[in-house]
């Protein structure tokens, strides 16, 4: 495998790139008109500015190892397990990232019995790669997955460089680039949503025809016994009660608060006006990564239209941009929000 031929790292940070090459490094700042909350701003001039920075330096031939640190990726960590499918935590983590659908570089990673889902900017990483440059990039990992087995932290020295250039199995399966890497876009999410649906309407359909089917059997046999109980309301009214039934009370509703943002006391605030609307079963922390600019509220079916519109109007008189997404049935919280820029002042 090529990763044997690593000579270089080159760690991607939030405001910075830093350049370890030996025992010398090196780094360049990034200005604020073209990064902001992990947005490219100018592709072309972050492309040029990264090309001048590496080209004044002596990386003729040289094989490069990228690390994307804390700032720069979205991660959950899922137990194999769990009674639910794991491709249905791998849908909502996906809808949760506040990027375009194609600008994300997603990988799951599996160890033992957990699985590793992360997701990250490819218009981060992409002026790297080059094809103009006398320099090849040969992986870009995300920093996490060498933590678990080494100490080491946010803030990388000479020695913990040689100590992640060592971990060739952890460069393969993290790798971003690798042909093996699966992308989940949501429109994937989507298309696997509309198929549920339909499968549903299928099966109500089946079930509807079967209670007919038995009626008319009983009226035509008048030696049977008829029941008295088959239900005298309409396949769609019982539907209807059944979905109201399932949703729960707005203090029963599990909701689980992201600081996407990286805004300093930004999730505390929103739980404290969720609180004033009845909802105060909640918890609160912040998103792997910061620097959304985007709300975004993943509702699970348990959540009732009335709880879902009263939620939604209360974030869009707090944050500029919010968007609304469906989740899976069942999960530990009913509704999932993430959070991004306030509404300018």
């Amino acid at each position: 495998m090529f990763f044997g031929s690593i000579n270089c790292l080159l760690y991607l940070r939030k405001d910075r790139i830093e350049l370890f090459l030996g025992s010398k490094k090196a780094q360049v700042l990034f200005p604020a008109s073209l990064v902001q909350n992990i947005e490219i701003l100018d592709p072309a001039s972050f492309k040029q500015l990264v090309h001048e920075f590496l080209s004044q330096l002596e990386l003729k031939n040289k094989k490069i190892l990228v690390v994307l640190s804390e700032e720069l990726f979205f991660q959950t960590i899922i137990a194999g397990s769990d009674d639910e499918q794991p491709e249905v935590r791998a849908s909502q983590f996906i809808s949760s990232v506040p990027f375009d659908p194609a600008k994300i570089a997603f990988k799951k990673i599996t160890s033992g019995n957990q699985i590793r889902l992360i997701a990250a900017n490819k218009d981060f990483f992409r002026p790297f790669g080059s094809t103009e440059t006398s320099w090849k990039i040969l992986a870009v990992v995300p920093i996490s997955i060498f933590q678990d087995s080494e100490d080491i932290g946010n803030e990388l020295d000479v020695n913990m460089v040689r100590k992640i250039m060592t971990k060739k199995p952890l460069i393969k399966a993290g790798n971003l680039l690798s042909p093996e890497e699966e992308v989940i876009s949501k429109s994937w999410l989507s298309k696997n949503y509309l198929t549920l649906l339909i499968l549903v309407i299928l099966s109500s359909i089946l079930l509807a025809f079967i209670v007919f089917s038995d009626m008319d059997y009983f009226a035509k046999n008048e030696n049977v016994q008829k029941p008295t109980n088959l239900p005298k309301e309409s396949s769609t009214s019982a539907e209807q009660e059944e979905s109201s039934a399932s949703a729960k009370e707005s203090d029963q509703i599990r909701i689980q608060i992201f600081n996407g943002s990286g805004i300093v006391g930004q999730a505390a605030k929103l739980k404290n006006e969720l609180n004033s609307l009845g909802y105060n079963n909640i918890e609160i922390g912040d998103a792997v990564g910061a620097g959304a600019t985007k709300t975004i509220a993943v509702f699970s079916s348990q959540v009732s239209a009335g709880d879902r519109e009263q939620i939604l109007e209360k974030l869009k008189t707090i944050f500029e941009t919010v968007e609304a997404q469906e989740g899976p049935e069942k999960d530990e919280f009913d509704a999932i929000i993430t959070t991004g820029n306030y509404i300018p002042s």
